[in-house]
C-alpha cells in the first residue's frame, strides 16, 4: 500500500496538469470586447442595408439595360404617313385623286366640273368632302369641262382611270358631271368600251355644242381649240349618247328656272335623247338637294 504522503503527491501532479482558471475580471472584459465587436457589425450591416433600400432602381436600369458588347441599341421604325392628295401629269394634264383617311375606298366618283370651274376647287366642296368623308376616292382632270368632249379630254380620261386603279378601286363608279363637264364625261363614257358607271349625275348639264357656238362666238372658238378642228357630227357628245351602256342610271338635275334659256334648253334636250335611245332617266328638280352625293351613291351602288 503506497504512502499517503506518495498518493497525495501525485495527486498534486494531476492537478498542476490541468489548465488554470482565469480570474474573474478578465473574463468579464473579454465578453465586453465580443459584444462591441458583435453590436458594431449589426449596426454597420444595418446601415449598408438602409442605403441600398433607399436608391430606387432608375428607370433606365429597369426598362433599358445596357447593349452587350458588339451590339447597336435598335433604332425605333417611324410610322408611316398615308397621302391622301395625289396628282400627277399625264398626256400633258393634270390629274388629281383624293382617298380616303383611315383604309380602303368604297368605290370612285370621277367628277367632270364646268368650264369656268377648278377640279382642285371641286373636289373641296362640301358635297365632295362628304362624299370622301364616306369612304369614296375622287378623281378629276383639270380643264376637262372647258375640253367640250374632245377626243383628247376623253383620252386623258381614261389616263386618269387608269392611274386611279393603282391606287384606289374604280369599281363602283359613279360620275358628278357640271354644266359643260356633262359633254366631255359622256364623250369620255361613249368611247370608251368597258366603262359603265353604276350611275351619272347631270347638274344643269349642257351637251349641245352646236347650239352653244352658234350662240356665243367665244365659246365656238374655245370648241374649236379643244378640238383642233371643226368636231365631226357623229363624234358630238349628244350623238354618242346611244353608246353609253344602258346598265347605268342617269339622273339629270334640271337647272334653276333664272338659268338662260338656252341653258334649260340642252338639259331637255339631254333627257330626251337618253329617254330615245332606252337609258333608265331621273329628273331631279333643283330643290330635291342633289348635291346629296352620299344618298346618291349609296343609291346607286345599293
Amino acid at each position: 500500500m503506497p504512502h499517503p504522503k506518495n498518493a497525495r503527491s501525485k495527486a498534486e501532479g494531476y492537478l498542476v496538469a490541468a489548465p488554470r482558471r482565469r480570474p474573474a475580471g478578465n473574463r468579464k472584459a473579454a465578453r465586453i470586447v465580443v459584444a462591441t465587436v458583435v453590436a458594431v457589425a449589426v449596426i454597420a450591416g444595418t446601415t449598408a442595408a438602409v442605403g441600398l433600400l433607399g436608391q430606387a432602381p432608375s428607370e433606365a436600369q429597369i426598362t433599358a439595360p445596357s447593349p452587350r458588347a458588339g451590339e447597336s441599341t435598335p433604332t425605333p421604325t417611324p410610322t408611316p404617313t398615308i397621302q391622301t392628295s395625289l396628282s400627277t401629269t399625264a398626256l400633258g394634264q393634270t390629274m388629281l385623286l383624293e382617298l380616303p383617311a383611315g383604309g380602303e375606298a368604297t368605290g370612285l366618283a370621277l367628277y367632270f366640273p364646268d368650264r369656268t370651274a377648278d377640279a382642285a376647287t371641286a373636289l373641296a366642296s362640301p358635297s365632295a368632302v362628304a362624299l370622301k368623308e364616306a369612304g369614296w376616292a375622287l378623281a378629276a382632270v383639270e380643264g376637262s369641262g372647258a375640253q367640250w368632249g374632245s377626243p383628247d379630254s376623253s383620252a386623258a380620261t381614261r389616263a386618269l382611270l387608269e392611274w386611279a386603279a393603282t391606287l384606289a378601286p374604280t369599281s363602283p363608279t359613279i360620275v358628278v358631271a357640271e354644266g359643260t363637264g356633262a359633254a366631255t364625261s359622256i364623250a369620255a363614257i361613249a368611247r370608251s368600251e368597258g366603262t359603265v358607271p353604276a350611275c351619272w349625275l347631270g347638274l344643269s348639264p349642257q351637251s349641245d355644242l352646236m347650239a352653244h357656238g352658234q350662240a356665243d362666238p367665244a365659246i365656238e372658238s374655245e370648241i374649236l381649240r379643244a378640238w383642233g378642228a371643226v368636231p365631226d357630227s357623229d363624234q358630238l357628245p349628244l350623238a354618242l349618247v346611244e353608246a353609253l351602256p344602258t346598265a347605268t342610271s342617269y339622273r339629270v338635275v334640271s337647272p334653276d328656272s333664272g338659268a338662260p334659256v338656252l341653258v334649260q334648253a340642252d338639259a331637255a334636250t339631254l333627257v330626251a335623247s337618253l329617254e330615245s335611245s332606252g337609258h333608265e332617266v331621273t329628273v331631279i328638280q333643283p330643290d330635291e338637294n342633289p348635291t346629296d352625293l352620299v344618298g346618291l351613291a349609296e343609291g346607286c351602288t345599293a
